[in-house]
């Protein structure tokens, strides 16, 4: 796999900043070559307040699989997109900060458009002539969210506390009779914090 990258930041008035960048790979194990623009902008909006947003898109080259029989050990393996197809994603983000020099509050929404998701298929054994690509299912999925930030920065106790609220939906050709389901992953509500 061979890949580059380039940015530029363009510093506009009112301290408005927008970042471009590309990255391009080429991948062996796919023999395709991939784009993945992103872009980014920060705009104050007077004192101690920002909003930002940004857009991307993404490939994985390496890959999670999750097996759906939950019956076999490990649910969740990982593969080299190859006659699987990368994992692909485009991200818009969308957000408010408020930032004194003892703390920060941030609130971020998210959406992320996933393509190539795979679960792996297991229902019946695998014919000798079978190619592998024919023991997987996939599709499409989208994963929404909300989060909320809280740093405190200076004196003797510092440390951030983060709660995010989303939700994660798979839609797979053939899986649950062509009907969104919620991801294994999917967690509606979360709470992070640095201790």
């Amino acid at each position: 796999q061979t890949s580059g990258y380039v940015q530029h930041v363009w510093a506009g008035p009112a301290a408005l900043q927008l970042t471009t960048g590309a990255r391009g790979t080429h991948s062996d194990a796919t023999r395709r070559s991939y784009f993945e623009p992103r872009a980014s902008l920060e705009l104050p909006l007077g004192s101690n307040f920002k909003a930002k947003g940004a857009w991307g898109r993404y490939n994985q080259f390496i890959k999670r699989v999750e097996n759906e029989d939950i019956l076999e050990g490990s649910r969740d393996f990982w593969v080299l997109a190859d006659s699987v197809l990368p994992a692909a994603a485009e991200h818009f983000v969308l957000g408010l900060s408020y930032e004194t020099l003892g703390f920060l509050f941030d609130l971020e929404g998210y959406q992320k458009n996933l393509d190539g998701v795979t679960q792996f298929f297991t229902r019946s054994r695998r014919a000798p002539d079978q190619a592998l690509d024919e023991l997987f299912f996939s599709g499409t999925g989208v994963a929404r969210g909300v989060e909320l930030l809280v740093q405190k920065k200076v004196g003797p106790l510092t440390g951030w506390v983060s709660y995010t609220l989303s939700r994660v939906e798979y839609d797979l050709d053939g899986f649950n009779n062509g009907e969104p389901f919620a991801a294994s992953h999917d967690q509606t509500h979360e709470f992070k914090d640095s201790g």
